[in-house]
């Protein structure tokens, strides 16, 4: 025991080492040291932000081209122009008669409405309108002298072919026994009316006619037998009516010269002849 103790007693003591304090300058200039990955953030950022910098300027510095529209829309003319001369059908010419007849015939044929003589020689290359007549005379010809289904007509101020009245049957089986729906006594008083009367108003129709005929006239209107021909001048101004080409046409004439007098008819009537 009294060994133990004089062991202890003669080990050295530790040795204190004192730090002193670092001056306030010195912390103050040494900042810590950023971490490597927020460095390269940084850095990164930095480079975004200078290219983006660089760019604008550069866009700046362009020089603004003014004419850039006008340019543009120069090129879309030249391309019009390019399509159009394109599609742009080569000059045709007539050579004989049977060609004359055959063009003719396949214009006829192609339209759904009366081609007039004017229209049909300039189609045919600016022919001339005697001499297209003269072939339209002999297209007729063929047709009756063949004994054709089809004839040609002179209709509304042009041509147009039909079909022959003899053969109306065979083509209302064929569509099934559709017709028309015929117009009333009303109408058809109404439009002979105005047809022989015209230009007229609505109240001297109805003073003819005895009763009021506003709906019967909104019928002919929609039905594009009649049109408005223009207003009276009267007080008030009241619209004029008159037939329409499509009147011609329903009734296979030419023009309204064509109508039968009222003599004609008179005498028709008395004799029991359709009209």
């Amino acid at each position: 025991m009294r060994n133990g103790k004089n062991q202890k007693s003669e080990e050295p003591e530790a040795e204190v080492v004192e730090i002193a304090p670092m001056p306030e300058e010195q912390m103050e200039s040494s900042p810590e040291e950023p971490d490597s990955e927020e460095a390269a953030a940084i850095e990164m950022e930095e480079a975004v932000s200078d290219k983006a910098a660089s760019d604008e300027a550069s866009i700046q510095s362009m020089p603004v081209q003014e004419e850039s529209e006008p340019a543009l829309a120069e090129d879309v003319a030249e391309g019009a122009a390019t399509v159009e001369s394109a599609t742009e059908l080569p000059p045709l010419s007539i050579t004989s008669i049977a060609q004359a007849k055959a063009v003719a015939e396949a214009l006829l044929f192609s339209s759904s409405e009366p081609l007039s003589l004017k229209r049909l020689a300039k189609l045919m290359g600016e022919m001339n309108a005697n001499d297209l007549r003269g072939i339209l005379t002999q297209l007729s010809e063929d047709y009756q002298k063949d004994g054709r289904g089809i004839q040609l007509v002179e209709i509304a101020g042009g041509f147009q072919l039909a079909t022959r009245p003899e053969y109306a049957e065979w083509i209302l089986a064929l569509h099934g026994q559709k017709r028309r729906s015929p117009l009333t006594g009303a109408a058809l008083e109404t439009l002979a009316i105005i047809a022989y009367k015209q230009p007229i108003t609505r109240a001297e129709v109805d003073a003819i006619r005895g009763v009021e005929s506003g709906g019967v006239v909104r019928t002919l209107l929609d039905l594009e037998l009649i049109e408005v021909k223009g207003r009276k001048e009267v007080l008030g101004k009241p619209q004029l009516y008159g037939t329409s080409e499509k009147f011609l046409h329903a009734f296979g004439l030419r023009q309204l010269e064509d109508l039968p007098s009222i003599q004609e008819l008179r005498e028709r009537y008395q004799t029991g002849q359709k009209p």
